[in-house]
């Protein structure tokens, strides 16, 4: 990932976090803190969404395929 791409989504965390501190609404608040996060985890190289899907979820969809 390039320099500009890190700033770019470090921005756009720190742009998520700002609008969660301005949220009346506690939904719409955890929801910008979310994304927040998801943003500051893909700029310092931390795609979850290139994980298997049990590592995302903690192991629930192995559990649930031998149910």
């Amino acid at each position: 990932m390039g320099q500009t791409d890190q700033e770019y989504l470090l921005a756009r965390a720190e742009q998520e976090r700002e609008l969660a501190s301005r949220s009346a609404d506690e939904l719409v608040r955890a929801i910008h803190l979310k994304l927040a996060h998801e943003y500051a985890m893909r700029a310092h190289g931390n795609d979850l969404l290139s994980r298997r899907d049990d590592d995302v979820l903690g192991g629930t969809a192995s559990r649930l395929t031998m149910l």
